[in-house]
């Protein structure tokens, strides 16, 4: 716009100047040339006259086109500003809603894991109450209850990857498998309950008259009466004739293997058959 209105500046004073001159021309030249002159003249003045009020003209559309678009990015910003005020009261209320969420959630976790509590509860009372109820038919009964063989498995600790084996009548823990003292045999009675058998030794394992682990019984009596989960490869094991009947689980301690009254304390074993 500057160089524009310099541009005009300077051609009104070389008009002017111009004009100066014919009319010194007037004086003393030829009329027919003044006259012809005098007629380039004014339309040179005419054409610059219409150059500047085409450039106002622009300058005024210029001025209104910026004027609306102006107008139209305020009313744009403004527009924006609510929906995004818009968005930010509704993700408080989405994250109000989440939160609410996530605690009805944990609470239905908690009462979820409470109920399998008491199921896994009242599912070991009933295996306990059906096993006095068993072993009692077993003492009335005259017969001894029949047993057959099922199968050749291996008992590994799943923590630790060791294997139950045997040293003389001892349980124990050792690292490496043995083809023969780490395999038992399966023997199982109607009721569910079984019998493990070391292949090497022949005898059973079960739970001694003081309560400890042994492999020294030739005979599949009570005390060698064991039970498993569903899962045999991911299973607690439970000796039968713990806790007067009520039943215990084998877990691994800085002393060596021994026996727990509760399931949440047992260790979890793999029995895997060969």
């Amino acid at each position: 716009y500057e160089q524009r209105d310099m541009c005009q500046l300077i051609c009104k004073e070389m008009f002017e100047a111009a004009a100066k001159e014919l009319d010194l021309l007037r004086v003393d030249s030829n009329p027919t040339v003044v006259q012809h002159l005098s007629r380039h003249l004014a339309k040179l003045h005419q054409y610059q006259k219409d150059i500047s009020e085409k450039h106002n003209e622009l300058q005024k559309k210029s001025n209104a086109f910026e004027s609306i678009s102006s107008a139209n990015q305020t009313g744009l910003s403004d527009q924006q500003e609510g929906h995004l005020t818009f968005l930010a009261s509704n993700l408080a209320e989405l994250n109000i809603m989440a939160g609410s969420l996530y605690e009805s959630i944990e609470q239905q976790n908690i009462i979820t894991q409470q109920l399998q509590e008491k199921s896994d509860t009242i599912n070991e009372e009933t295996k306990a109450v059906t096993r006095r109820a068993d072993r009692l038919v077993q003492n009335k009964n005259w017969m001894p209850a029949r047993k057959k063989f099922e199968k050749w498995v291996s008992i590994k600790h799943v923590e630790s990857g060791r294997y139950v084996s045997i040293s003389k009548t001892s349980v124990v823990l050792v690292d490496a498998f043995h083809p023969e003292t780490c395999v038992y045999g399966v023997w199982m009675r109607e009721n569910g309950l079984f019998g493990l058998k070391n292949k090497f030794s022949n005898r059973f394992v079960g739970q001694t008259m003081l309560g400890s682990l042994a492999c020294s019984s030739s005979m599949f009596g009570q005390r060698e009466e064991w039970q498993v989960d569903e899962n045999w490869n991911e299973s607690t094991l439970l000796i039968a004739s713990a806790g007067w009947g009520q039943g215990g689980y084998i877990a691994l301690k800085n002393s060596g293997i021994v026996i727990v009254s509760k399931k949440n304390k047992a260790d979890i074993w793999c029995i895997a058959e060969l």
